[in-house]
C-alpha cells in the first residue's frame, strides 16, 4: 500500500465511512474518484432503474 502523506484536521469531518463495495468502485481509477463523484454516479444510477 502507498504511504499518503495525510494532515488530518478532523477526523469525524474529513473521513466518510463506506462500504467495501463501494471502497472497491472507489479505487477503480487514477487517481481516486471523489466522494462528489461517486455520489453523482449513484443519482444517475438511481434515474436510470427508474425509467
Amino acid at each position: 500500500m502507498e504511504y499518503i502523506d495525510i494532515k488530518w484536521n478532523d477526523a469525524i469531518n474529513d473521513l466518510i465511512p463506506i462500504c467495501p463495495n463501494c471502497h472497491l468502485v472507489i479505487h477503480t481509477k487514477e487517481p481516486s474518484y471523489t466522494p462528489q463523484e461517486i455520489k453523482k454516479m449513484l443519482k444517475v444510477k438511481s434515474i436510470d432503474n427508474t425509467i
